[in-house]
């Protein structure tokens, strides 16, 4: 084989962490859409993966796997001594910057990127031919991982304010993991904004969830928003099933096409779960919809939002500052596309925008 040309859009060390009985080379897989189960043996190389998926010219592919050494090393760290690298430290940086970039280079992502650019070129064209004609095209955009992934490294520095703490599991149901592993989510603006994008990097209330291995989880979130039981303590430890199984779901929802996890998982366990939960699943990934411009009937404005998991997260350890719980009414009455979560975030998004123009 050519080399490097089974490139992994999940980490092999990430699936690596959830494998049976640690032995890194095999893992529990459930297919979604088959509702398939297989147990124990499914082969972590050929796993998450596609040929080239990156680019023949493996330009992204090196520059991920320079990213995925070091961050393997600070995870294996966290993982074997319940280290805690401080907040705004070199690792803590470099933490949040391997999260959103792995949140940006899947295949759940290439897919939304496209379904994107085709719902929004197709309503532009909906006066002009008819459905029929629409749904014999499909409109793709040229690499539109490597796209995505620019803008994401480019926008990360918009998640550096984050606070985060790990999550330890020491329940019996272990956390298992995805095809498309991190979660952004917003539990604040969830019910308020409810026909709105939440999870955009400046938003406020954005929280991101991250389980790399059955025990541990990072949970990155907006500290002006949300508090802990004990806001000493870095390393929380989740002794609620209930909140095991919330994390698990948000993991469910997310995945493109398939569910990862260790020994420790039945075939009526995964099964009965999907079934439980298949209503939250989203059946498209971009929500489009043209309306009429009042002024100019041969025009029309477009919205489009990428659809966010939505499940009504509620965890036992995590709670509403009441500096927040005060402006509720406030915050719902907000029109505004993006409610950033500091004055500080809005001046960055702005900087970046205008970044943005000029290069155009």
């Amino acid at each position: 084989m050519p080399e490097k040309k089974n490139q992994h859009y999940v980490p092999q060390f990430h699936l690596k962490n959830f494998s049976v009985n640690g032995d890194k080379k095999t893992i529990g897989l459930f297919n979604i859409a088959s509702n398939k189960f297989i147990e124990n043996k499914a082969k972590i190389q050929h796993q998450s993966s596609e040929d080239y998926f990156y680019g023949k010219d493996l330009v992204f592919e090196n520059a991920l796997e320079g990213i995925e050494t070091v961050t393997s090393g600070n995870l294996k760290k966290i993982i074997d001594t319940n280290y805690f690298p401080s907040r705004f430290s070199e690792e803590h940086h470099a933490l949040i910057s391997f999260v959103c970039l792995l949140w940006a280079r899947t295949k759940y992502v290439e897919d939304r990127a496209n379904e994107k650019v085709d719902k929004f070129t197709k309503q532009a064209f909906s006066q002009t031919f008819s459905n029929e004609e629409l749904d014999l095209v499909r409109v793709r955009m040229d690499k539109a991982i490597q796209s995505v992934l620019s803008s994401a490294a480019k926008g990360s520095e918009l998640l550096y304010d984050l606070n985060y703490r790990v999550l330890f599991n020491k329940t019996n149901i272990p956390f298992w993991t995805s095809d498309n592993p991190v979660v952004f989510y917003n539990q604040l603006l969830e019910s308020l904004r409810p026909y709105a994008n939440n999870i955009g990097f400046a938003s406020k209330g954005l929280q991101i969830i991250y389980p790399f291995s059955p025990k541990h989880c990072l949970l990155f979130y907006d500290g002006n928003t949300y508090g802990f039981g004990s806001d000493i303590k870095k390393i929380i430890e989740v002794v609620n099933e209930s909140d095991v199984e919330r994390i698990n779901l948000t993991q469910y929802i997310n995945a493109n096409e398939n569910l990862y996890f260790n020994e420790n998982f039945t075939d009526t366990y995964v099964k009965d779960f999907a079934k439980k939960f298949e209503g939250f699943r989203r059946l498209e990934k971009v929500f489009t919809k043209g309306f009429p411009n009042p002024e100019d009937p041969l025009k029309s404005y477009i919205l489009q939002y990428e659809i966010e998991v939505r499940c009504n997260l509620k965890l036992s350890f995590i709670r509403l500052l009441m500096k927040t719980i005060n402006q509720l009414s406030e915050i719902k009455e907000n029109r505004e596309i993006v409610i950033p979560r500091s004055s500080e975030i809005a001046r960055l998004l702005d900087k970046l925008e205008e970044t943005k123009e000029e290069k155009l």
